[in-house]
Order: structure tokens, then C-alpha cells, then sequence
């Protein structure tokens, strides 16, 4: 079981709908998405001034309504300058790899990528 970090970061030119970015751990200028294994442990790291929770959501950045405490519940709300709680652990409902998209609840421009390989 391995622990990875999503950082939330400002982008240089924010609107209504983006205020931020998704960088994950040891991708900064590489690939969008996150790849990891069923078990690990993903958190968020919210370096800006707003509000944030990501949620999962379909492959065109829907959201699909998932509940605190089911296997794609992310996170709760990471207020500004905080890590997310609970920390989500990777699980795969298929054979790998699986897909999991997300969306910020209260910026639908901001989305990013988990891929579980294995």
C-alpha cells in the first residue's frame, strides 16, 4: 500500500467555474492523471484560498452522486489550506485498470483522473 498526494493549486487565471488545478503527486509537468494500485491511499492538498471537495463523477466530469461512506466517496469539503479527510482508498468494483473521474463540487471546470492499474 502505497500513499499519494493530489495537490489543489491555484491556476494563473482563475474564473467563476476555475479557480484551480489538480497536480498529482511526482506528475507536475507530465501526465493529468494519477495512476495507482487497489489499496493505496489518495488525499488531497488544497494549497488555495477557496473551498474544494472532489467527487466522483462520470467520464465527461458529471457528478454521480456518491455518498459519504461508499467506495467512491473521496473526500468530505478541504477547506483552504488543508488536506482532505478521509483519506479515499483505491478500490476496483472490475478487473484493472479502472477509470475514476472526479470534479470539484463547487468548480465544475476543475477535474482530474485516478487510473487503479492493479
Amino acid at each position: 500500500m502505497a500513499e499519494w498526494s493530489i495537490k489543489i493549486v491555484p491556476v494563473k487565471k482563475p474564473g467563476p467555474k476555475l479557480r484551480a488545478k489538480f497536480v498529482p503527486q511526482l506528475q507536475e509537468n507530465g501526465p493529468t492523471g494519477l495512476n495507482v494500485s487497489t489499496g493505496d491511499v489518495v488525499s488531497w492538498n488544497n494549497t488555495t484560498n477557496d473551498l474544494h471537495q472532489p467527487i466522483a463523477a462520470d467520464k465527461n466530469y458529471k457528478p454521480l452522486g456518491v455518498a459519504p461512506g461508499t467506495p467512491n466517496y473521496l473526500s468530505n469539503d478541504i477547506p483552504k489550506h488543508s488536506s482532505s479527510e478521509p483519506g479515499w482508498v483505491a478500490n476496483s468494483s472490475g478487473a484493472p485498470p479502472a477509470t475514476i473521474y472526479y470534479v470539484c463540487a463547487y468548480h465544475d471546470d476543475e477535474h482530474g483522473i485516478i487510473t487503479i492499474t492493479d
